[in-house]
């Protein structure tokens, strides 16, 4: 499989919103990866690579989004963009929280929502 260039975008919340919000939770994340040393960046990373997290860790992690959705109605979303891998333009780099259900389709989106997709594109120039 070659490699080339993808188009990306994320709906990013900052980590002061999120502990705004869920305090509790946050903190328990916090603290679960101050235990082994990991920072958010460590965190994203191993979801990214699909690696491990103590089970501490998981669970933490789970009850902060649970609780998220629980008090916004938005799914929460840690992702990572390597900054050697992106573009002096990305408006994010490392570690970064996302949510999801944050649009929703107009009268007529939704009538032709099956006739619809989202595509994304990179262009040069």
């Amino acid at each position: 499989m070659g490699m080339g260039y993808a188009a990306g975008y994320a709906d990013v919340v900052s980590p002061a919103f999120i502990e705004k919000m869920c305090p509790k939770e946050w903190s328990t994340l916090v603290a679960e990866l101050y235990k082994d040393k990991f920072t958010m960046d460590d965190l994203a990373v191993r979801f990214q690579m699909e690696d491990d997290l103590s089970d501490e860790q998981l669970k933490a992690f789970q009850e902060l989004v649970k609780a998220f959705d629980e008090k916004t109605g938005l799914e929460l979303w840690l992702g990572y963009q390597d900054p050697d891998h992106g573009d002096i333009y990305d408006d994010i780099s490392e570690s970064y929280w996302c949510v999801g259900g944050v649009y929703t389709y107009t009268k007529a989106g939704k009538k032709y929502q099956k006739e619809i997709q989202r595509k994304s594109f990179v262009m040069f120039g």
